[in-house]
């Protein structure tokens, strides 16, 4: 006698009938599909080695995706490449995809070998990253030939360019562009870049250098005074990475700087600024950079993602950076003008106009959950990212579930943070919940269910898969479920063989938005 009578009926801690081989069990005790070996490797790249999940151990998260990405090159070590380059715009923080290059071309074939090298120019943009590449090489393996000639050829670099990354991005990880340089032997294109290199390594003492913007630069870092630091910044246009560490505490000087920093550039400023009291009430720059955050026109032409608007305003909001080294007292025109911002970039993301159903999940791990190199937790970024669908899509319906369903208070109306205070996390998670909603309620137009999750579902008697199999199946049979996973399990539950109804969305940054709403609308 069968122990269920339908596929419908089987509890999410045991495997659908037929799927087992398909199926593995997650850290909360729960079945999952089984990702492949290149889901694995795209999630490590996009989420890194986090903080883990509320259940797992970090240090074991970390080997866990190391050891298949090693598994991986063995077998197919140009695929490993490709997906590095292909997906390296679209991963908050380049750190995981630099190491998996460096495992490329250190557990690789001869072939995977020479291609990684090759693409070294492709995910080494600057020289803050190939710095950090170096150090990962170093740790793994020895120099060849091949290695040595696929560094060389990042510095065949117009002078300009080159000049630029020798003096904004001068060291990382120990290495400066004297090691790199000793080590690879690049040759230099005209006599500008070789005297950029001899000055580097010691050959060329400073006072022989003269082309203008070098002995500018030069200047400014023995300058002893702000009246010529301000000086020679505002002639060249220096950046804040390229002035002398002693004068970054200068209220001065980062006033002469304000005017040229780009909308990136003030909000990733923020808490240095305020850490050094030019961001006052009342003062001028405070005045200033508010203007900028309160220009609706200023905000869409930036093309700045909302997204990367509410990550400024909760790090600022929070009085301290990411590593704690610095300290402020936040301001309230500054978040209020961030909110402002917040909303007025709304109009930066194009909408899909289909019938969507939102589910958030509100478990209790949501709050154990860490987003990688962020203050935040799973559970804050998710009312983010529902206030930008609240507000860029007309046709939205949102809800929050744990082992049950039920209506979200938060509505396009509200800031981040009332948005935050409407999200109270607890219970077990059944990621089944948002489309038993729609079951539940007959609902029959539904385009597109998007999840977000930390992933570790356990609860309920029905997996999160045949649920949506079967909603397709009563109503809409062009229907599509996205789960946002916001941290690397091991696990997913989206059927790795319906590729084109079902999209597992690893981790998210400004990109996710987009990438969500490409699928939905069929793009990719």
């Amino acid at each position: 006698m069968l122990k269920y009578s339908s596929v419908s009926e089987i509890p999410q801690t045991e495997p659908l009938l037929g799927r087992k081989k398909d199926m593995i069990l997650n850290d909360a005790g729960g079945y999952v599909f089984k990702i492949t070996d290149l889901q694995h490797l795209k999630r490590f790249l996009i989420l890194g080695s986090s903080d883990g999940t509320y259940y797992v151990n970090a240090k074991d998260f970390t080997k866990r995706n190391v050891e298949n990405i090693i598994d991986l090159i063995k077998s197919n070590g140009i695929l490993v490449i490709d997906t590095i380059v292909n997906l390296r715009d679209k991963c908050p923080k380049l750190s995981p995809s630099l190491y998996a290059l460096a495992l490329s071309i250190t557990y690789g074939d001869d072939k995977t070998k020479k291609y990684g090298y090759s693409k070294i120019t492709n995910i080494c943009k600057s020289s803050y990253q190939l710095f950090e590449f170096m150090q990962y090489i170093q740790e793994l393996r020895g120099w060849s030939r091949g290695l040595r000639s696929g560094v060389a050829k990042w510095f065949d670099k117009p002078y300009s360019d080159l000049s630029y990354q020798f003096i904004k991005y001068r060291q990382r990880e120990g290495w400066t562009h004297k090691d790199v340089l000793r080590l690879s032997h690049p040759k230099a294109k005209d006599e500008n870049t070789q005297m950029l290199f001899g000055w580097s390594v010691g050959k060329i003492s400073d006072e022989e250098i003269k082309e203008e913007y070098l002995s500018d630069f030069i200047k400014i870092q023995k300058a002893e005074k702000e009246k010529e630091v301000i000086s020679l910044l505002i002639k060249n246009k220096f950046s804040w990475e390229m002035l002398p560490t002693q004068f970054l505490k200068s209220p001065a000087v980062w006033k002469a700087l304000l005017p040229n920093l780009q909308l990136t550039a003030i909000l990733r400023n923020l808490g240095k600024m305020a850490s050094i009291g030019i961001l006052n009430p009342f003062s001028n720059e405070t005045n200033y950079i508010c203007s900028k955050l309160n220009d609706r026109v200023y905000i869409e032409k930036s093309k700045v993602h909302p997204y990367q608007i509410a990550l400024s305003l909760v790090m600022y909001n929070e009085g301290k950076g990411f590593k704690g080294d610095l300290s402020w007292i936040s301001n309230s025109q500054v978040k209020d003008a961030l909110e402002n911002a917040f909303k007025f970039s709304f109009g930066n993301v194009i909408p899909t106009n289909k019938n969507i159903v939102l589910g958030v999940d509100i478990s209790g791990s949501m709050e154990g959950s860490n987003i990688f190199q962020s203050v935040m937790d799973a559970s804050q970024a998710s009312a983010i990212l529902s206030l930008i669908h609240l507000n860029t899509e007309s046709n939205i319906q949102f809800i929050e579930f744990n082992t049950k369903y039920y209506s979200s208070k938060i509505n396009r109306n509200d800031s981040v943070y009332s948005a935050f205070s409407k999200i109270k996390s607890g219970g077990g998670t059944d990621l089944s919940q948002p489309v038993r909603y729609a079951l539940d309620n007959k609902i029959s137009n539904v385009d597109a269910f998007i999840i977000y999750t930390d992933n570790e579902t356990w609860a309920g008697n029905r997996h999160p898969v045949t649920a949506f199999n079967d909603y397709r199946k009563k109503y809409n049979g062009n229907c599509k479920l996205i789960n946002v996973a916001m941290t690397a399990t091991k696990g997913s539950i989206i059927d790795t063989e319906e590729v084109d109804s079902m999209l597992e969305v690893v981790g998210f940054n400004t990109d996710t938005p987009n990438i969500i709403n490409q699928f939905i609308i069929g793009e990719i």
